[in-house]
């Protein structure tokens, strides 16, 4: 059966606007990227020129999710700062071009981690792979929301009530269409009575993991980017930490 759903880019359109926007000459190629399961991920090339292009995807969802214009904010912001990620170019908020607001920033060169490691890295490099995700933690938290313009990115306190608000929010919305989870309730309730104190307010990037971040394709282990930014906000950095470290549970 055939798709009635608009196509996700249109070239002609979008090679229209870009077309004095984007450095060379010549038309620009528009390649789909297949992984990721959020915004929609393109590759653009101009000659030896190469871009990513981001844009939200296709179908119903609520206002506030896959804000591509709110990834490029919190990007365009960064890119002068120690926190290890692409140069933005360009932001569009015109739907009338390719029926969607998107953004186009630089593409970075390397590898993304899933599944198993790469033949450049072996059992070896697995510390400093570790030891890189945690340094480039600790150089986002490390930058001033007020310094780099993202002061009024998000409210500045009460992250973390508002966080375990929503997920057992979420849970209890569920539950009546599944199955009952007395885990997952019991750890709600542990955390309402364990929520720790506020700490300092930084810029949190809200999926934080292994493979939400790019390395250098060679040894030994370097993370050159941190990518998907559309959960990003201003926080707690104890969140970040939390959620990476919730995949390290095997020895």
């Amino acid at each position: 059966m055939s798709s009635t759903l608009p196509p996700l880019i249109d070239e002609a359109a979008l090679e229209s606007y870009l077309s004095d926007r984007l450095p060379g000459d010549g038309p620009i190629g528009v390649q789909r990227h297949q992984a990721g399961h959020s915004n929609e991920t393109f590759f653009l090339a101009r000659g030896d020129n190469s871009w990513v292009l981001r844009r939200p995807p296709l179908g119903a969802f609520l206002p506030s999710a896959h804000d591509v214009l709110r990834e490029f904010r919190v990007l365009d912001a960064l890119k002068s700062s120690v926190a290890r990620v692409p140069r933005t170019l360009l932001a569009c908020e015109d739907e009338s071009v390719i029926g969607a607001p998107f953004y186009v920033m630089e593409k970075m060169e390397g590898v993304v981690i899933r599944e198993r490691l790469p033949e450049f890295f072996t059992e070896e490099h697995r510390g400093r792979i570790g030891d890189e995700l945690v340094d480039a933690l600790v150089e986002l938290h490390s930058v001033d929301p007020a310094e780099c313009g993202l002061e009024t990115f998000a409210k500045p306190t009460g992250y973390l009530e508002r966080q375990l608000r929503r997920w057992n929010g979420q849970l209890e919305l569920t539950i009546p269409h599944s199955r009952p989870q007395p885990k997952l309730e019991a750890i709600g309730a542990w955390l309402r009575d364990k929520l720790p104190d506020p700490a300092e307010t930084v810029v949190v990037q809200g999926d934080y993991k292994l493979d939400n971040v790019m390395f250098a394709s060679e040894s030994p282990a370097r993370l050159v980017a941190i990518l998907d930014w559309e959960m990003s906000t201003l926080g707690d950095p104890i969140a970040d930490l939390g959620w990476m470290i919730s995949f390290w549970r095997e020895p």
